[in-house]
């Protein structure tokens, strides 16, 4: 391996364009191949921006939280303002401050914790209607559960089967849409051009738009306010000078909505699909909610002997981390661990090969939930780790995506073990999230006592680069 900072850039640049294209071909590969003969900072070129590729941790560090005010927010991240607006997502500066004051309170760890029932309710729910020998599409399924939940907590709303499937729809269009725009030379059309992939874009973020106002029409129609965001940002907007406009709550919601789900039905999926390969981790999973739970539903009070259930978790977060990608662009000129970045260059940060560098993580290939049972989170340094991003735009929401993924997690499992009906090998794809690139599909089978389950030790399941 290369030295943890490196020197040197990659191959493969072309006039004009940079390492663009070689990127494109194989964005995760590329990062990886970087990663490991060039080190933990390695000089490109995305088009014609001067960049870094960074997979050191405390070059990570520098940039997110020690020099975040160097940095805002990239060029290819503001692609999905077409999507969320200018929510807290994309936001920079006073407006980001000031949305995020507003909805900080909906994360607090009480009402976060009063929502534990809500999560569990809305799962068992679901897979109260699964069947012995069912063939599930994971995924599919588990986007359907977190659009509930963040429907249910953050919206105090229920969606029907029609707004299910209308998400559902709009979400697929979008991903083949930031597929071409991230991975492409798609990247340089710009969105207002009418092409016939943008068309499907927009008409895709109508029909998300038509949800998302409805949301907020009946929440504006009644004069109950609870502890759901919505009510948050109307109860702001009525006290501020300056209330927020439709455009402004639909472009917070929206994130919220989008985010809410999507970031936790991403990691939930990669979750089922490792146990389903590791019948040993199912059986270790079976036995601690056994246990723990002896029979019955699990409970947020549950959660602090729920270890091997966030273990599980955890490393499906480390191997497939939904957020594969974060980029910053410099507003000056600045360094990163004494080298220089210019202004408008690209600190591209790869979660996907920092989380998978040999220096760090113990095998790092395998699937092998075991590893965090002895305090290895508090043993990283910062920057190693980043499923939910790190600094003062870490994700909002972390706490109630671990929360909600360790509950329905124990939810499904208490009752079922997944299993895959044949060999099958699932690659992942990085769109806006690292989502899998074919369906995972699993066999339903009532779960089995740990005894009964054979197969590898537990974390021999090599995983898909």
């Amino acid at each position: 391996m290369a030295s943890p900072v490196g020197s040197g850039s990659p191959p493969g640049a072309v006039p004009l364009l940079g390492h663009f294209p070689a990127y494109a071909r194989d964005p995760l590969g590329f990062v990886t191949r970087a990663s490991t003969d060039y080190g933990g900072l390695v000089s490109f070129r995305l088009g014609p921006f001067p960049a870094l590729l960074l997979t050191d941790p405390e070059g990570i560090d520098e940039v997110l939280v020690a020099r975040s005010r160097d940095f805002k927010k990239s060029r290819a991240a503001g692609r999905i303002g077409v999507v969320v607006g200018n929510g807290l997502l994309l936001s920079e500066g006073e407006t980001w401050r000031e949305h995020r004051r507003v909805v900080q309170p909906a994360f607090h760890h009480d009402r976060v914790a009063a929502w534990g029932e809500t999560m569990v309710r809305e799962a068992d729910t679901f897979v109260s209607g699964w069947e012995e020998g069912q063939v599930r599409d994971v995924h599919r399924d588990m986007a359907a559960v977190t659009l509930s939940i963040v429907a249910r907590t953050l919206l105090d709303s229920r969606l029907d089967e029609r707004d299910i499937e209308g998400v559902r729809r709009s979400v697929a269009v979008l991903t083949d849409h930031f597929d071409s725009r991230f991975n492409s030379l798609a990247f340089f059309i710009p969105d207002w051009l009418p092409t016939p992939g943008n068309l499907r874009m927009r008409f895709a973020v109508r029909r998300l738009d038509r949800i998302v106002y409805r949301l907020i029409a009946v929440r504006r129609a009644t004069d109950n306010r609870g502890d759901d965001a919505i009510s948050m940002l109307l109860e702001a907007s009525s006290a501020e000078a300056s209330p927020l406009t439709d455009r402004e709550l639909r472009d917070e919601v929206m994130t919220l909505f989008m985010a809410g789900h999507d970031t936790t039905a991403v990691a939930l999926a990669w979750s089922i699909y490792l146990l389903g390969e590791s019948p040993r981790a199912a059986a270790a999973l079976a036995t601690e909610l056994a246990d723990v739970l002896g029979g019955r539903l699990p409970t947020v009070a549950d959660l602090p002997r729920l270890r091997y259930t966030e273990a599980v978790v955890f490393e499906a977060l480390r191997l497939y981390p939904p957020a594969y990608a974060l980029s910053r662009e410099a507003i000056k000129p600045t360094t990163v661990r004494g080298r220089a970045l210019p202004k408008g260059g690209i600190a591209f940060i790869s979660v996907w090969a920092t989380h998978r560098r040999p220096d760090i993580f113990d095998a790092p290939s395998i699937f092998r939930p075991e590893r965090w049972l002895d305090g290895l989170a508090r043993r990283l340094p910062r920057g190693a780790y980043l499923p939910f991003a790190e600094g003062p735009r870490k994700c909002i929401g972390a706490s109630f995506a671990m929360q909600e993924a360790v509950l329905v997690l124990a939810t499904i499992a208490r009752r079922f073990h997944l299993k895959p009906p044949a060999a099958q090998e699932i690659r992942p794809r990085p769109a806006v999230t690292l989502r899998p690139a074919e369906p995972i599909r699993l066999v339903v089978q009532a779960r089995a006592t740990p005894s009964e389950v054979e197969g590898p030790e537990p974390g021999s399941v090599a995983t898909t680069m």
